[in-house]
């Protein structure tokens, strides 16, 4: 499958936008498309083609390289690389399709024209809420894969066109590209069988100021190798990867820190400070401004303020003010009283248990090859890491074995549970049974990596799923027992909601009587599955 890339036209006028002049303003720019594209796609297109139509005139048409002055080549309509379809790519959008979503979408179906619009909501994971006719939450729509979906008609700028050979073969004139809405609907008029689908995937608007910011904190920007300025005065700090178009003209004293884009023509006078920034063709930039977080792409843009130019952006956020992990005060019961109680009684639940460890290891051990302990990793407060120590039920390589055994899986969400687990000891069953397994947890809670009650301790592969409720469950340690655990109804299909609503209810109520309750009807519940053992 061959690539083209055409820029999008605004407002039925000729012209290059921000993102799309940066390919021919920028040194580097015979990589600086592949480099994003190879890495949105997965796949090495090698040199991609920019197919730029007709701009009457304009430099930058003959700048860009691989241009076909709006019209696909000949040689492009024939069969090459084993498919029938040329790929269209809208410069003015980058998604985090695949290669594979092409691939599938082309072989599935047969259409002269497909057009494809990333869609986030199809991904994997994405919550969405539903509604019922008066307003009220119904549930949450939550895939586990991502998706394609048909669309009835074509978005209002589709992210990727595929084109079938043929269809440039019996309409030669179709050849000749202008802008994508005329293009669509001269297809349509040429009775072009056109389909339309959605994918799993996030989108990136280039022509937004957020979308090019982003692009710049993409890993692939520091690919680019920048050219080094010998020309400058000393006094000039420059720090990251700083792109440099002809002509810029750097006074005494300006910081660059990037990434930074500086386009011909760009002037910065004495003390410019210029952060991870956009500054456009012929912009100057006055005496001791700084430009943070910014594109300025016009000088219209600039003298609309005076002094910072700055707008806050999530993408240059540090992680701590990202995050919205509940607080309480130090002196509170969540933060003072609870630890002081979980201390005391993990002392006197260790002390207690010490010959049922004696017994436990010795067992385990007589019966089944391997360690004493298990030490699942699991998050705990705020994210932090920690080994989650349990007596080993299990036989050595479990882990190996659960990605071939999730087929069988009998709970909903990113958990794993199966009736009668293969992996289970003889003396497992019965540790697990009685939930003597989790004594040793005891020690995670007196090093202060769990309490004694609250949330499940999940890994961080489960946690990465549920962005939406995630911090807030993890605002407290996760306990040996909890709310979801005593409250659960195991019911097909519901496991993975409970899971969310006790957690959520229980770091949203948190209070010493919750935490009585649940320690009294954990109690009742050990003690009925110990005798249930014995009959």
């Amino acid at each position: 499958m061959q690539l083209l890339i055409l820029p999008e036209m605004y407002e039925g006028r000729s012209g290059l936008g921000p993102w799309n002049r940066l390919a021919a303003d920028v040194p580097g720019r015979e990589n600086l498309w592949t480099v994003f594209l190879a890495r949105q796609t997965r796949q090495p297109w090698g040199q991609a083609r920019i197919l730029v139509p007709s701009l009457q005139g304009d430099k930058h048409a003959a700048a860009v390289p691989g241009v076909f002055g709006g019209r696909i080549a000949a040689n492009l309509n024939t069969a090459e690389s084993g498919s029938n379809y040329l790929l269209i790519h809208n410069a003015r959008f980058l998604t985090t399709l695949s290669s594979e979503v092409f691939d599938t979408i082309a072989g599935s179906v047969n259409a002269d024209v497909i057009t494809i619009q990333a869609a986030e909501e199809l991904s994997a994971f994405y919550e969405t809420a539903r509604l019922t006719d008066k307003g009220y939450l119904a549930g949450v729509s939550r895939p586990y894969y991502d998706g394609i979906e048909p669309r009835i008609e074509a978005a209002g700028q589709p992210h990727h066109i595929l084109v079938h050979r043929r269809l440039l073969a019996q309409q030669p004139l179709l050849a000749e590209i202008s802008d994508i809405d005329t293009w669509l609907q001269n297809a349509n008029q040429a009775g072009a069988k056109c389909l339309h689908f959605s994918a799993a995937g996030a989108v990136r608007d280039l022509d937004s100021e957020k979308g090019l910011l982003s692009l710049l904190s993409d890993e692939a920007f520091g690919e680019f190798e920048a050219p080094v300025r010998h020309d400058l005065h000393e006094s000039v700090r420059a720090a990251g990867t700083v792109l440099w178009g002809q002509d810029v003209h750097v006074d005494q004293d300006v910081i660059l820190t990037g990434p930074v884009i500086l386009c011909d023509g760009v002037k910065l006078h004495s003390g410019a400070i210029v952060k991870n920034s956009v500054i456009g063709p012929g912009v100057e930039i006055a005496s001791d401004q700084v430009v943070r977080n910014r594109v300025i792409w016009r000088q219209q843009d600039c003298e609309l303020e005076n002094g910072l130019l700055t707008e806050s952006s999530s993408l240059f956020k540090t992680a701590d003010s990202a995050q919205s992990f509940r607080q309480w005060s130090i002196l509170s019961y969540a933060r003072f009283l609870k630890r002081i109680g979980d201390i005391l009684f993990s002392l006197v639940v260790l002390i207690l248990s010490t010959p049922i460890f004696l017994i436990v290891a010795a067992l385990i051990k007589l019966t089944s090859p391997g360690p004493i302990f298990y030490p699942a990793r699991r998050q705990g407060q705020h994210g932090v890491e920690f080994d989650c120590l349990k007596f080993r039920t299990m036989i050595v390589q479990a882990d190996a074995l659960q990605d071939r055994l999730r087929v069988v899986n009998q709970v909903d969400g990113p958990q794993f549970k199966i009736e009668d687990d293969p992996r289970i000891t003889g003396i497992g069953k019965f540790l697990r049974d009685t939930c003597i397994d989790e004594i040793p947890q005891f020690i995670n809670v007196l090093l202060g990596q769990m309490s004694v009650v609250g949330p499940r301790p999940s890994p961080d592969r489960e946690n990465r799923t549920c962005p939406a409720w995630r911090d807030a469950r993890l605002s407290v340690r996760p306990g040996i027992t909890g709310l979801w655990q005593i409250s659960r109804t195991r019911k097909i299909g519901m496991d993975f909601q409970e899971w969310v609503y006790y957690d959520m209810e229980y770091v949203r109520n948190l209070n010493l009587w919750m935490d009585v309750r649940i320690c009294v009807r954990t109690v009742l519940h050990l003690l009925h599955q110990f005798l249930k053992q014995f009959g």
